[in-house]
């Protein structure tokens, strides 16, 4: 509930609103590396790891989603996204607040879960 209906009470919802936002972020995150992470033991034809391995998969057109840590230099993101986009691949920053993203940051950073198999 807010109290005002004009841009103060605007601005009240959007500072009550942080912390749920935060979690949502969150929340998606973790299901991102789940799933990157089932298919890396479960299907590791469909998810790879390490800056070559995901180059190379984005390049020939396999990768569905690059999951990469915060923890990159800005140049590096700026590099994976600018590539991604290129071939129509998403791209998601992991923050490493949560396990699963400190899990991304161990695995040097850059992981993709590709579209399908290509080993």
């Amino acid at each position: 509930d807010i109290t005002y209906t004009d841009e103060s009470g605007l601005h009240h919802l959007v500072e009550k609103s942080k912390d749920i936002l935060a979690k949502e972020a969150i929340t998606e995150e973790k299901e991102l590396m789940n799933r990157f992470l089932t298919l890396l033991a479960k299907e590791p034809g469909k998810a790879v790891y390490g800056e070559d391995n995901v180059k190379e998969a984005i390049n020939v057109g396999a990768v569905e989603l690059v999951l990469l840590s915060e923890k990159l230099s800005d140049e590096k993101i700026d590099e994976f996204e600018d590539l991604a986009a290129k071939y129509g691949a998403e791209v998601k920053l992991i923050s490493v607040e949560t396990r699963e993203g400190a899990q991304l940051k161990d695995l040097k950073g850059i992981a993709a879960i590709l579209r399908y198999p290509i080993r």
